[in-house]
C-alpha cells in the first residue's frame, strides 16, 4: 500500500491492523524506506518469540518438555486466543512439574 493511501486512511488502516492481526506494508518510492505496520500486541508476541528462539538453553528445555509430553510423562494444556471470533494463536503450557524435571 502506498504511503499516500495509508496517510489518507490512517485511522481505518490502524483499526484494521489491530482487528485483523495482519501486518500492513507501507511502500515508498525508494523500497529501502518501506515500513511494516503491526499491532502492539503482535509486535510484543514477535519479540517474545524471537527471544525464545534466540535462547538455546530455554529452547533445549522446551524440547525436553515436548519429548516428555510425547512420551506421556507430562500433560499438555492448550489455550486458545481468539481475535474477532477466529483462532489467533495456540500456546502450549507445560505443568510446573515437567519444567522442574527438565532441569
Amino acid at each position: 500500500m502506498s504511503y499516500h493511501h495509508f496517510k489518507q486512511h490512517l485511522k481505518d488502516h490502524l483499526k484494521q491492523v489491530n482487528e485483523d492481526a495482519i501486518p500492513l506494508v507501507v511502500t515508498f518510492k525508494n523500497p529501502d524506506d518501506n515500513v511494516v505496520v503491526m499491532s502492539k500486541r503482535d509486535f510484543d508476541a514477535t519479540e517474545e518469540t524471537m527471544y525464545l528462539l534466540s535462547n538455546p538453553e530455554l529452547m533445549a528445555r522446551i524440547r525436553r518438555g515436548d519429548a516428555q509430553i510425547t512420551a506421556g510423562k507430562a500433560k499438555r494444556q492448550i489455550y486458545q486466543t481468539y481475535n474477532q471470533g477466529a483462532i489467533d494463536q495456540l500456546s502450549v503450557q507445560l505443568k510446573q512439574e515437567s519444567w522442574q524435571s527438565c532441569e
